[in-house]
């Protein structure tokens, strides 16, 4: 089975769910998706400390700075949803699962914010297989 075909039923939640970012002090690696509910607008990120990202990007939405800020304009506007992984996950597997998300998310017909790509299509093609086994094990 491929990271893919583990989101293929993944939903987005459709109420707001703005976590409590400045108090939690768990640290969390994975890819992250902002979803804004009234226009249906979609964000993917990854880090290896997403309650930290979030935490900025709700700085960024509180002061309409830089992409996420300008497009969710209120943190009432978002609802917040992460796909948690390895700690010491290496970048390009992170950056592939965000591809991935981004690729699944695109299929199913969300609008999606992020400027670029997480990898290039190439190098995605070709790390498909091996991501394939070690989400098999």
């Amino acid at each position: 089975m491929c990271f893919g075909d583990i989101l293929q039923n993944f939903k987005l939640p459709r109420a707001p769910n703005t976590p409590k970012v400045a108090k939690s002090t768990e640290v969390i690696t994975g890819v992250y998706i902002l979803y804004n509910i009234k226009t249906g607008e979609v964000y993917v990120g990854r880090s290896c400390d997403i309650f930290r990202r979030i935490s900025e990007h709700k700085r960024d939405i509180e002061n309409g700075n830089k992409t996420v800020g300008k497009a969710f304009g209120s943190m009432e506007d978002f609802v917040f949803c992460f796909i948690d992984l390895a700690p010491d996950s290496p970048v390009d597997q992170m950056r592939f699962c965000e591809q991935t998300v981004m690729n699944v998310l695109k299929e199913a017909g969300y609008s999606l914010i992020n400027k670029c790509k997480a990898m290039k299509t190439e190098t995605y093609q070709k790390m498909e297989p091996k991501m394939c086994d070690i989400v098999s094990e």
